[in-house]
């Protein structure tokens, strides 16, 4: 927020009020932080908003819990919120002790969302279990759609979804004598916006969309990632 494509938000809403989900797993990177970001050449309508990206961010969840008032909702950092506890480490650290984090700032308990670490456990199909990470935090890198995840799973021995990169991809790996499943997600942004400057008029495999977990699938434990 508030760099989100329309057209991913208004799929997402139809979906949701097709399909109410028991639980939303806010899998990192929901805010862009873009006023905080050491990418250079900052857009200058952008460069000192920080007080309208916390509005929007605060504002997109409110709707969000409003539209789901009995889901669980999770929220997991990415590495776009930790821009917030970067700064405040880089320019102020003795801010730490007074809690002025961007959980407590955003205030997630008053929309009911808990801050979970990453690794989050999501039942899915198969009677299985996938672990929920944003996918900064493990340092894999992959060219490939969906490596990262894969090499995650080959690395952590179990199921694992990883966002971060949005290049769209899962499959079953064999990890020593068991199969994982990985799947790496897409993202939810308008690369047109000024957010995404840092990658204009690149040709990039990013694949817009959202991922659903169904733990009453009985043919497979992969998700379904809707494509917008």
């Amino acid at each position: 927020m508030p760099f989100q494509s329309a057209r991913w938000q208004k799929k997402l809403n139809e979906y949701i009020n097709k399909e109410p989900p028991d639980k939303i797993v806010l899998a990192g990177d929901i805010a862009d932080l873009y006023s905080l970001s050491t990418h250079g050449n900052k857009h200058p309508r952008w460069e000192n908003k920080l007080d309208v990206e916390t509005a929007a961010w605060g504002d997109w969840m409110d709707d969000l819990r409003q539209s789901n008032k009995k889901a669980e909702i999770v929220y997991l950092e990415g590495n776009h919120e930790h821009r917030w506890t970067r700064y405040v480490e880089s320019n102020a650290p003795k801010w730490r002790n007074l809690a002025i984090n961007w959980w407590d700032y955003m205030a997630l308990d008053d929309f009911d969302i808990r801050l979970v670490k990453s690794g989050h456990r999501v039942p899915t199909g198969c009677g299985q279990v996938f672990y929920i990470y944003h996918g900064h935090e493990h340092k894999v890198s992959s060219r490939i759609p969906g490596g990262v995840a894969k090499r995650m799973a080959e690395n952590l021995n179990r199921n694992v979804h990883a966002g971060h990169t949005h290049h769209h991809g899962q499959g079953l790996v064999n990890v020593g004598q068991t199969l994982r499943a990985y799947h790496e997600g897409g993202y939810g942004g308008d690369i047109r916006k000024p957010a995404f400057g840092f990658v204009a008029h690149k040709n990039l495999p990013w694949a817009l969309g959202f991922t659903v977990y169904d733990s009453e699938d009985r043919h497979s434990p992969l998700p379904l990632f809707v494509k917008v």
